[in-house]
């Protein structure tokens, strides 16, 4: 017989509170002789055994009730020994697929799957005839063998199975499958299988292709290690999203939770906030499968970067109750500008008017800007590599090294900017295709500048997508010279198609045409302004909204109003931390205090380190050291489990067996799969002491009364 929680059976104790009672009653009874009460006991002596037996019986109901009480809590079960004896099994190998990604460390009778697991292996283990050999594989992401090959020394099984530990990651059934398929075929022996311990959930299998190298794959032993007829409930944090709130200061920001309940039961409770010292809550309601948003409105203390996390009550699954934030926003931005049309009187430049408004952000501590402006013909891979954000401002061209480091720069989470001009044809649309948020038709000319009717017939702004985090500053401004502005040409857009999904309209002129719009590419943004940033097509520059205009969209394509990559990466992921020129050395701090550092920075040519150590949740600084100054510069980022792996349904044993098969006939009937449960062969106790719990207790209340 076993116990769930043993400790409880210290309650048992408790038995002797009814014999100290007993004991001490019949010290402090005093004897007072009574003549009548001797004359009755004398006559009728059957009648006084009878009393003493009853007061026994009563004794004894009382011990056994208090004692039973702890002994049911401990729930009491039995796994009969139905296995034969060691010696009577035939020699195996074994290789075990142990599912340690996040959803084993959901908690049940107080431990987690992932320890039932381990217990269910250990017990195979000692089952397994004289002879067998056996090999652990991990299945989180990277999965990983946790011994080199098959092995029959007890010490060597023992050190794998201490090195089990729950991933915060997803699982890879796929390549553990693999991996131990691969160590099957080392065996000599004749009978070889794989048994997967994992909680089925239905995520680590959809879309997976059969692992298998060779036909037919080993047998397959699968023990659902998740509790028997029990619907797993969970609550979790999974996103976190962090914006600035320029529209009440350019210190404030607004952060954004998604908490989600899954599974049958709802949530209610509070979600805190912590932003560095700051604390604040929410209280939320969630009906089951469904998610809420929760957002706070908080100041950042100047000179430091709006870190912390968000968190729920503890569950069952803690492993998801907190989400990480890091915002890098708050630092300086890099601008790159690439003239296209440089000319000697500097009003009539191209960029004039634009360089005017991304400098007058320097003495705004929240959005400093680092601007450069280079000949579009003059600027370098590397200039483009270092940048956050590159303006192309009525560019004719760029080379080909350029545009392939321009790509690779929004794919690491950059941001792109194309302005238009005489230079900007449907040609200018071919070369930067795979970067431009929709192709370019050709050149629309409404009205001549200079023609008496131009303002009657020039173009106006129609609409304003007020939501956008790059014009969302406009719905405070009641009278907006943005909407009064004249445009006398345009760039024409063609359609969205299906790789353009995703692309929104910030502006639109009054015809319906669009003038600003931009959608995500790989990590980063690309926008397309549809006129240009000098007085050529309209007076846009001269209004007065072109400034903030300007500074927002830089801002948003830089990541620095909307913040998910790369300062939120999941873990497992690799980070490319930037290199800005001049850093000598950095420094990569983990959640848990361990330090990377870089040195030798000169050598990086593409204007990033990798950083691959993220398999801890939580935030990390990074550190940049300059060989002018002993002060570092900081910034972070930071690592959170993947949401999917919040979500505990179950996939059944159907669907398993095609993931594994890929659905064909042939490949089902060479599997062998057995389905088995850690706990199939267990029978409860405590049910039947709690049954005569209410026996014995019934029976103590009858001889109280009769007695």
């Amino acid at each position: 017989m076993q116990f769930e929680s043993p400790w409880l059976l210290l309650g048992m104790l408790g038995a002797a509170i009814p014999i100290v009672i007993h004991l001490i009653n019949r010290k402090r009874a005093r004897v007072v002789p009574f003549a009548a009460i001797d004359f009755l006991l004398r006559s009728n002596k059957r009648l006084a055994r009878k009393l003493k037996l009853k007061q026994l019986i009563l004794l004894l109901l009382r011990i056994l009730l208090i004692a039973a009480i702890p002994f049911a809590l401990a729930r009491p079960y039995c796994i009969p020994d139905e296995t034969p004896m060691r010696g009577e099994r035939p020699p195996a190998s074994v290789v075990f697929v142990i599912d340690n990604s996040l959803s084993t460390r959901y908690l049940h009778d107080g431990k987690t799957l992932l320890d039932a697991a381990v217990h269910k292996v250990q017990q195979i283990v000692e089952q397994l005839g004289a002879g067998s050999n056996v090999a652990f594989v991990t299945s989180a992401r990277p999965a990983t063998p946790l011994t080199n090959d098959l092995t029959v020394e007890p010490a060597q099984i023992a050190d794998a199975l201490s090195r089990v530990r729950p991933s915060a990651n997803t699982g890879d059934m796929a390549a553990a499958l693999r991996i131990a398929e691969t160590i099957l075929t080392t065996s000599t022996l004749p009978e070889k299988r794989i048994v997967l311990l994992t909680d089925l959930q239905a995520t680590e299998w959809e879309g997976m292709e059969p692992p298998w190298a060779f036909d037919p794959p080993p047998p397959l032993e699968i023990v659902d290690i998740s509790p028997k007829d029990e619907e797993l409930n969970n609550a979790g944090i999974t996103a976190v999203r962090v914006d600035r709130a320029s529209e009440t200061s350019p210190q404030h920001v607004r952060i954004t939770a998604e908490v989600s309940a899954f599974g049958q039961r709802a949530f209610t409770g509070v979600v805190t906030l912590k932003l560095g010292d700051s604390v604040a809550e929410n209280t939320v309601s969630i009906p089951p499968g469904t998610t809420v948003e929760t957002s706070y409105l908080m100041k950042v203390k100047p000179g430091t970067l709006p870190t912390g996390a968000v968190s729920i009550p503890e569950d069952a699954l803690p492993a998801d109750n907190t989400r990480s934030f890091a915002a890098s926003f708050l630092g300086s931005l890099t601008v790159l500008v690439l003239n296209g049309a440089p000319r000697t009187i500097p009003y009539r430049d191209e960029v004039f008017f634009l360089e005017k408004a991304l400098r007058s952000a320097d003495n705004d501590a929240q959005a400093r800007l680092q601007v450069l402006v280079v000949k579009a013909e003059e600027t370098t891979p590397q200039q483009i590599k270092l940048a956050d954000v590159v303006i192309l401002a009525n560019v004719l061209s760029l080379s080909p090294e350029n545009i392939v480091a321009l790509e690779e720069m929004v794919d690491q989470g950059g941001g792109v900017l194309f302005t238009a001009g005489d230079n900007v044809t449907a040609e200018y649309g071919k070369m930067f295709e795979k970067l431009l948020p929709l192709p370019i038709r050709e050149i629309k000319k409404v009205v001549d500048p200079n023609d008496p009717e131009a303002p009657i017939k020039a173009l106006t702004v129609d609409s304003v997508m007020m939501a956008h985090p790059a014009t969302r500053m406009f719905s405070n401004m009641r009278e907006s010279s943005l909407l009064s502005t004249e445009f006398y040409t345009y760039l024409l857009l063609g359609t969205a198609t299906n790789l353009d999904q995703g692309v929104n309209t910030l502006l639109s002129y009054r015809n319906g045409a669009p003038l600003l719009v931009e959608r995500h590419k790989g990590r980063g943004r690309v926008a397309l302004l549809t006129t240009t940033v000098d007085m050529d097509w309209g007076d846009l520059p001269i209004r007065s909204t072109f400034l903030p205009l300007i500074q927002q969209l830089v801002l948003y394509l830089g990541g620095r109003l909307s913040v998910g990559n790369p300062t939120d990466v999941l873990v497992g992921e690799s980070v490319a931390v930037r290199v800005i020129s001049g850093d000598t050395r950095i420094v990569i701090e983990a959640p848990d205090g361990k330090t990377t550092e870089v040195e030798h920075l000169g050598d990086v040519v593409e204007g990033a380190v990798h950083f691959d150590s993220t398999n801890l949740p939580g935030v990390y600084t990074v550190s940049r050291y300059r060989a002018e100054s002993t002060t570092a510069s900081v910034d972070a980022f930071a690592v959170n489990s993947p949401p999917q792996e919040s979500t505990l349904a179950k996939m059944t044993v159907d669907n398993v067996l095609n993931a594994l098969t890929a659905n064909t006939d042939t490949q089902q009937k060479n599997l062998t799969v057995m389905l088995s449960r850690t706990d199939e062969r267990r029978t409860n106790v405590w049910p039947y002491l709690l049954a005569g719990l209410f026996v014995l207790l019934m029976s103590e209340a009858i001889l109280f009364v009769r007695g």
